[in-house]
């Protein structure tokens, strides 16, 4: 049964609710309320599509209404935080949301943010409540463009019924997908997508679309090029054929740990599995079902073996590993990120190494293990003994201030010009608002007011978006002052405690490039600049950057070094220019 609900809500709108299982229409017919801002409100605005085919635009098009709203009301959108191929449904992801919402626990001077729907914000109930309360607790405005919210306890009422619409949206959508995908492989036995490796696609004629052209599906059958490649790779599995031998045969993937997916899919013995739906006998089989199982209890066997996590720093396996270097160390000849290896010796010992995910997962790279102690020692001895030398700090800190100048001189000569235009700008407005008060207003006079007006806006945008692109200046330190810095750290590099040093050692490189020819490592140290300021407290360490923008490439310098491979290395430098190289 469907009821009609119609309810007035105060003096606010009048709300037409269709009522079934779902709330699935909803008609508000709402009093226009006042804008939240004054003329000259500084705003963020907040933008986001999905990613789908046709939201190519959808960035650009919120952007150019939000830009032309603002003119229209004369408001300066200070910066534009946008979210590009994210989904509303999460917050996972979502950099630029989480940078606004940064900005605003941080007190900035915006009064609040604009969007152009409360879809673009977030598709889920939990997530958008919660964001917007936090803003509105914290003092700031939340505001859509095209959806039109009355003030006070009301408001919250719609914003909840949006909310609930927007999140149902994508959950009946997603059923109605998948009920539809479900009825295709039901009845036609197409699946969508593409196949695995060993079956290609085959068109399939389910009938006409309402303009009367037929309607192609598509079904997985053996191809007959890379179906025999397939049969092998089990064949071999089946026999105890490690990864690398069957990747060296067939050459199915790309890398070998996309075979973990292959050996369990049931496609290959002729079964699909498609949602809950088990078809047997969908296809031929590739492989027969004996070999199929063999390799399944094999798989089963190898459970325990791990898998190369992705390059990052802040990995809870990288936050804990005995690996100083994990997560910042490269591999010179193909770029690809080092991760830490333990074999066991004969002697019952580990030897720990630095091995190249290209050449250990894709095969693509020839680079050989790069022994953990040697190359740690050799990092860190580039350090004390050369990078933070005293001479040197002071030889790069002086470049770096001479670089700073220019930009900021650079910084100010535009800030000056966009002054000077705005000070031209308000005399001409002033003059003319002085000659409607002394002899009336005229056609002409209004529409000069009008663009001198919109050209005003338009350089008051701009002027905030350069603000919020200015760098701040490295601050003026004298030699001893930086001698004493590099001292500190030279001291803290000669720490055993491993949890320390990886801190420290992280907080002063970008990255490693490092390459290893017979005994000898070689390689690139892409460290940042000046040092930051280490402070103990206690057991643990403060770490202070020289200035705001000193984790960025504009602050990083490179300097190379080298090493014997011994037990315990002797270190020489070799770097071009002592103290290294300025990074573009």
């Amino acid at each position: 049964m469907i009821f009609l609900w119609r309810m007035q809500v105060f003096n606010f709108a009048l709300i037409n609710l269709i009522i079934g299982p779902h709330i699935f229409f909803l008609e508000a017919h709402i009093m226009q309320s006042a804008l939240p801002f004054q003329p000259g409100t500084r705003l963020f605005a907040y933008l986001r599509d999905s990613g789908h085919e046709d939201q190519d635009l959808s960035i650009p098009q919120q952007e150019a209404q939000i830009h032309d709203w603002a003119i229209a009301h004369q408001f300066i959108i200070s910066r534009i935080y946008k979210d590009e191929a994210k989904k509303g449904s999460s917050v996972v992801g979502r950099a630029a949301l989480q940078e606004m919402m940064n900005a605003f626990r941080h007190n900035c001077a915006e009064a609040g943010v604009v969007v152009w729907k409360y879809n673009r914000f977030a598709r889920n109930v939990d997530n958008a409540q919660f964001f917007r309360a936090e803003m509105r607790n914290l003092g700031y405005v939340f505001y859509s463009l095209n959806d039109n919210i009355p003030d006070g306890p009301a408001g919250r009422v719609f914003e909840a019924l949006i909310d609930y619409k927007d999140e149902q949206f994508l959950l009946d959508l997603s059923i109605d997908v998948k009920r539809g995908l479900r009825d295709l492989v039901q009845q036609h036995g197409c699946v969508p997508g593409m196949p695995p490796r060993g079956l290609r696609r085959e068109p399939v004629n389910i009938g006409n679309r309402r303009d009367g052209t037929p309607h192609f599906g598509h079904k997985w059958v053996p191809d007959p090029e890379t179906a025999p490649l397939v049969k092998q790779a089990f064949e071999m599995r089946a026999a105890g054929a490690s990864l690398g031998e069957i990747h060296a045969a067939t050459r199915l993937y790309g890398s070998i740990s996309s075979y973990a997916t292959c050996w369990s899919n049931k496609i290959y013995i002729g079964t699909l599995k498609f949602s809950d739906l088990t078809i047997e006998n969908y296809c031929d089989p590739i492989v027969t079902t004996d070999v199929w199982l063999r390799v399944q209890e094999i798989q089963k066997t190898m459970g325990g073996q791990h898998r190369v996590a992705s390059n990052t720093t802040d990995h809870p396996r990288r936050q804990t590993s005995r690996f100083l270097l994990s997560g910042i160390a490269n591999c010179a000849r193909c770029g690809a990120p080092l991760f830490g290896h333990s074999s066991k010796q004969r002697n019952g010992s580990l030897l720990d190494s630095y091995v190249c995910t290209g050449a250990y997962r894709l095969r693509n790279c020839t680079r050989h293990r790069i022994p953990r102690h040697d190359f740690e020692q050799a990092v860190i001895a580039t350090f004390q003994t050369e990078i933070l030398r005293g001479e040197i700090l002071q030889r790069v800190y002086d470049e770096l201030q001479a670089a700073q100048k220019e930009i900021i001189l650079e910084q100010d000569t535009k800030h000056a010009d966009i002054n000077q235009k705005l000070s031209n700008l308000r005399r001409q407005i002033k003059n003319i608002t002085n000659a409607i008060m002394e002899h009336g207003h005229s056609k002409n006079l209004l529409d000069n007011l009008s663009d001198l007006e919109r050209e005003q806006l338009r350089l008051l945008n701009e002027q905030a978006k350069f603000e919020s692109l200015r760098i701040m200046p490295v601050p003026n330190l004298s030699q001893p002052e930086l001698q004493e810095r590099s001292d500190r750290i030279i001291e803290l590099l000669k720490t055993s405690d491993q949890e320390r040093l990886r801190t420290i050692l992280r907080a002063l490189i970008a990255h490693v490039d490092v390459d290893r020819n017979s005994n000898q490592l070689t390689g690139t140290i892409y460290y940042y600049y000046p040092p930051p300021l280490f402070i103990l407290h206690e057991k643990n360490i403060m770490i202070i950057p020289f200035a705001e923008l000193a984790m960025s490439s504009a602050y990083q310098y490179a300097t190379t070094f080298s090493a014997q491979l011994r037990y315990h290395s002797q270190i020489r430098q070799n770097s071009s220019v002592p103290g290294g190289q300025k990074m573009a």
